[in-house]
């Protein structure tokens, strides 16, 4: 039996639990140091196309990051699939599934993933080996490999360990924001000759 599955359940149960612990006020004040920790090393490395999320409730808000001149693209779900589109302003942002804001296709361009420099990926939890639990979907998992960039895992410091269960197709990540400062995992670069991809 596939021991994965179920300590990946146990996983997110418990980080599901750390996050409902903090409340708005903390997730602000955190999500400003995260914001900052990235602006900081934006400016050093200067990504010109980086692929961003629009916060769920427990999420990091990286939404202050939009004032720096980069292109921010914002995923939008088709299915079992991520598309990006280029966001100027969180007003360009609509509601869609899961209650998760997505880029209005009306008015976003769309940003071929071959274009990303970065992508900003959020989770339910990390490891500073570069392990990333999302939420069950794929949906990172399938986009990552298809950019031509380095992924970053973005959480808070409860949700960080020092590894979490992963499959072979979970994409690592090259490194980890969170309000505690930043871990590079030697991990995740452009090269995804090592994962197995989803379809």
């Amino acid at each position: 039996m596939d021991a994965i599955a179920p300590a990946k359940r146990v996983w997110r149960s418990e980080m599901r639990r750390r996050l409902a612990s903090l409340d708005r006020a903390e997730r602000d004040r955190k999500s400003g140091l995260i914001v900052a920790l990235i602006r900081e090393r934006l400016r050093r490395e200067r990504p010109q196309c980086v692929a961003i999320f629009a916060p769920m409730a427990s999420e990091p808000d990286l939404m202050g990051l939009l004032e720096e001149p980069v292109v921010w693209a914002f995923p939008r779900i088709h299915g079992d699939q991520l598309s990006l589109r280029a966001v100027t302003h969180p007003e360009q942002l609509g509601t869609g599934p899961f209650g998760i804001r997505e880029p209005d296709p009306a008015i976003c361009e769309e940003v071929p993933p071959s274009r990303i420099d970065w992508v900003l990926a959020p989770g339910l939890g990390f490891g500073r080996d570069g392990s990333r639990l999302g939420r069950g979907k794929g949906f990172y998992d399938r986009l990552i490999p298809e950019t031509g960039g380095a992924a970053f895992g973005v959480c808070f410091r409860e949700q960080l360990e020092e590894t979490l269960p992963t499959d072979p197709w979970d994409c690592p990540m090259a490194g980890v924001f969170c309000d505690d400062g930043w871990w590079p995992c030697g991990r995740g670069g452009p090269d995804w000759a090592g994962v197995n991809r989803l379809p």
